[in-house]
Order: structure tokens, then sequence, then C-alpha cells
């Protein structure tokens, strides 16, 4: 069998598909870097962003968006899902059952929509409600927020919980 030596490593590896991802551009037809080192350049933080970025943008297409809902019907990302959500619900049994309180609360009209509120901190539409804290005489103690600032309370970058809870 012909061996062929990684570009980053300097290792020699059987010259397949096994240990060097193809390429048609290649005079071999694969890529001169082995499957390894590979795995280890798409980790770092740099590459990590520029994918992000690209698969961002990609998504956005309509190529991109059918791929998406090809990938949306297999069993493997079915049974992905529903493994992380039963994670999520054996991680944060509180979390679940504060979102189910107030899910319910929306259901049986005495509650509005979250989407029909404005968000409580650049006042867009707001998409979800923020639970500040988990205790139970807190589940329906919400704010409505946006996506994005949800996303930047989580993070750290807006103060957690308003100076005045909205009444509902």
């Amino acid at each position: 069998m012909k061996k062929k030596t990684c570009s980053k490593c300097k290792k020699k590896y059987p010259s397949t598909p096994d240990y060097f991802h193809r390429n048609r551009r290649g005079p071999d037809g694969l890529r001169p870097d082995c499957k390894i080192c590979m795995s280890k350049y798409q980790r770092l933080p740099h590459v990590k962003a520029k994918n992000a970025v690209f698969m961002r943008e990609y998504s956005r297409t309509p190529r991109g968006r059918e791929a998406s809902a090809r990938w949306r019907e297999t069993e493997k990302y079915k049974e992905g899902r529903l493994r992380s959500s039963q994670k999520y619900r054996e991680a944060y049994p509180q979390r679940k059952r504060a979102n189910d309180c107030v899910q319910k609360a929306v259901k049986r009209k005495g509650f509005p929509r979250a989407t029909t509120k404005s968000c409580n901190y650049c006042h867009k539409q707001a998409a979800v409600y923020h639970h500040w804290s988990y205790l139970q005489e807190h589940w329906l103690d919400v704010i409505p927020v946006c996506r994005m600032c949800h996303a930047a309370i989580h993070k750290g970058e807006l103060q957690d919980r308003p100076k005045q809870l909205p009444m509902f």
C-alpha cells in the first residue's frame, strides 16, 4: 500500500480516505494533512469562529435552509434532540417546572404571551420570558425579553433583574 506523509505532523500514513480527507483538486485526491491534524486545527478558537460565521451565512441561503430541513428530518437529529432535552430536564428540574408554570399560565389566558410585550431592555418585540429566580415563589416573576437581550443576560452583559418587575 502506498504511504503518504502528513504536511503538518510529518508522520506517514496509508494513502487512503481513512487517514486523509478527500480533496478532488489534489494529485492523489486527498488533502495533504492527516485527519488527526485537521481535527486539531478545526478546534482552534479562531478557526471555530470563522466556521461559525460561514455556517451562519450558509444557513441563510436557500441551499443551506434546504440542507438544514433535511437534517432535521433524520432520525439521528431527532434522537439527539430528545437525548439533550432529557439531559436538560434531569440537570435543571427547577427551571423546567418554572417554565412549565409560565406556559400553563399563558395557556389559561391569564398571562399574556411574551410576543405581545416589548423587551424590558431594548423595547423591541419580546420573544421569551426570563426568570430571574427559579424558586417556586418566583416562578411567575418574569420579564419579557427579546432573544438578543436574553442571551446577553445569561452572558452577564445585562443586569439580570430590572429595578422594577412588570405587573401583569
